[in-house]
Parts: structure tokens; C-alpha cells; sequence
């Protein structure tokens, strides 16, 4: 079992801390986000995002609790783009659905992602 533990990647390690100090594991209450392996981690089980939910929960998950606005998220969705498409917020509102029902299933309701329609949302642990 020691070699096992030792093979697995920090963010699966049992003793990895809340947040790693090379940026690699982001976490919100139960919920952990491994940046290694672009997975999200929580008390239920795991799931591997792509590229776009990845984006989005590493956002969000930099700053618990506080609401990230519409423009950073596409931002986010869209790195490295010289220019955000047209039509990128009926997206990013699908993106977040998407995320949310990631999020419930890992989490069943301990890790939430609030909206306020049109200004832009944010991932919390409910309390």
C-alpha cells in the first residue's frame, strides 16, 4: 500500500494539504481540483474535466466564495485566444450547468456555484 501512495500524483496522495504550494491542487470545502490530471476530486468520487470545465472550476476554485464576473470566466474558457468569440455567454451559462451537476455529484450539495444572472458566479462550500 506504501508504494502505491508513493506512486500516486500529490493530488491523489491521502496526506496532500488543502492547497499545494506549486499551484498544482486547488480545493473548496470537500472538493479538491488536481491540476496534474485535470480532475476534480471530492467525498463521492472524482471526474476528469476537459479543457473548458477544467478552466472554469480552476477559476472559480482560486477564490472561494467570492463572484467572478462573466468576463473573467470566458476569459478563462478561452485562453490563449487572441479574440473571445461571439455568442460566448449562452456557452459559459451552459459551462456552468455543466460544472454545477459535476459538482453535486462529487459533493451532493456540500460544494455550491451560485449565480447572479448576467454579473457572473462563484463556488462555495455550504456551510
Amino acid at each position: 500500500m506504501a508504494a502505491l501512495r508513493a506512486a500516486a500524483p500529490p493530488c491523489m496522495a491521502p496526506s496532500a494539504p488543502d492547497h499545494d504550494p506549486d499551484g498544482r491542487e486547488l480545493s473548496v470545502g470537500d472538493l479538491r481540483l488536481c491540476s496534474a490530471r485535470r480532475t476534480l476530486i471530492g467525498p463521492h468520487g472524482h471526474a476528469d474535466l476537459d479543457a473548458t470545465l477544467y478552466a472554469l472550476a480552476e477559476r472559480l476554485m482560486r477564490t472561494p466564495g467570492a463572484l467572478v464576473e462573466d468576463k473573467a470566466l470566458i476569459a478563462a474558457m478561452h485562453r490563449g485566444a487572441t479574440r473571445i468569440p461571439d455568442g460566448a455567454a449562452p456557452v459559459l451559462r451552459k459551462q456552468v450547468q455543466l460544472l454545477r451537476g459535476v459538482i453535486l455529484v462529487l459533493t451532493r450539495e456540500r460544494v455550491q456555484v451560485p449565480t447572479e444572472q448576467g454579473v457572473g458566479c462563484m463556488m462555495k462550500a455550504r456551510r
